[in-house]
């Protein structure tokens, strides 16, 4: 329990930097994708609550919200109804927190880690949290033909007529192509489906369920 209690945020050596903006702190990290290797800034909002503990505060100021503070404002503040008798905020207690949006603005999907780091003044000690963020890429599970760079080519077949003018006739080709599957999760998912329809026509020599 104390009123100066505050928090150091900022680590250059650690590549962590912390600003304020009002009673919101923003930490910003550098999450690694594992199997890439790629690095990303992510940024952290956090806060400070401070609640008065005394039994002897009125209701007014005990428990409730409390007071809320960015990381490194070191000020004692107090609450009082009467004006005449003040309660120490002497109980705080950390929030730190990543938004939605910035685990969408991560450029792949796959597995992210990184580092947080924070020091409060009182008690001394140092806190560290690990972050783990396992993130699919839905918009961008694609089969992928190298060939051609993109992932919905036009493939052109080289067509040979076959069977007799006046009776069933078809054209047939055995094309070959390479491709490449993304997953959306950086290669890191254990498990693939994929699914291939053709217009279901009828072609000769073709058995019933084999696609073609």
């Amino acid at each position: 329990n104390n009123g100066y209690m505050w928090y150091e945020c900022s680590y250059p050596d650690l590549q962590q930097t912390c600003t304020a903006n009002g009673n919101i702190s923003t930490v910003q990290i550098y999450l690694t994708e594992q199997r890439s290797g790629m690095r990303w800034p992510v940024k952290l909002k956090g806060f400070k609550t401070a609640i008065v503990s005394s039994d002897e505060a009125p209701p007014g100021c005990k428990g409730g919200k409390g007071l809320q503070t960015n990381l490194k404002d070191s000020n004692r503040s107090s609450c009082t109804e009467d004006g005449q008798h003040y309660y120490i905020y002497d109980t705080k207690f950390l929030t730190l927190y990543l938004e939605q949006t910035e685990m969408k603005n991560l450029p792949i999907g796959g597995v992210w880690k990184g580092k947080v780091k924070l020091h409060s003044n009182s008690p001394a000690q140092d806190y560290f949290a690990n972050i783990t963020l396992n993130t699919l890429d839905p918009n961008h599970i694609d089969v992928f033909f190298p060939e051609f760079a993109h992932a919905t080519p036009r493939v052109q077949l080289d067509l040979h007529p076959t069977g007799s003018v006046n009776g069933s006739n078809y054209a047939q080709d055995l094309t070959m192509l390479d491709m490449c599957l993304y997953d959306g999760f950086n290669g890191n998912a254990i498990s693939y489906e994929i699914m291939l329809k053709d217009e279901g026509r009828p072609a000769a020599g073709r058995r019933d369920g084999y696609f073609s």
